[in-house]
């Protein structure tokens, strides 16, 4: 594996865990925290397809 795949996947299994701790939040009545969840998971989502977007260029060129 490259280094473009282990970043997907760790950036992968950091949103995961974040998504499952959105119910950990919800079930603590943790307001902030499912809020703070939510924005991680968004952020590394984000990161990763933005991450994914750039291999893509470069295995073009």
């Amino acid at each position: 594996m490259n280094r473009h795949k282990w970043i997907a996947l760790f950036l992968a299994i950091i949103t995961a865990l974040l998504l499952a701790s959105i119910g950990v939040f919800i079930a603590e009545e943790s307001v902030i925290g499912v809020i703070g969840a939510l924005l991680g998971a968004t952020m590394t989502t984000g990161i990763g397809f933005t991450l994914k977007r750039k291999q893509r260029e470069q295995d073009r060129e």
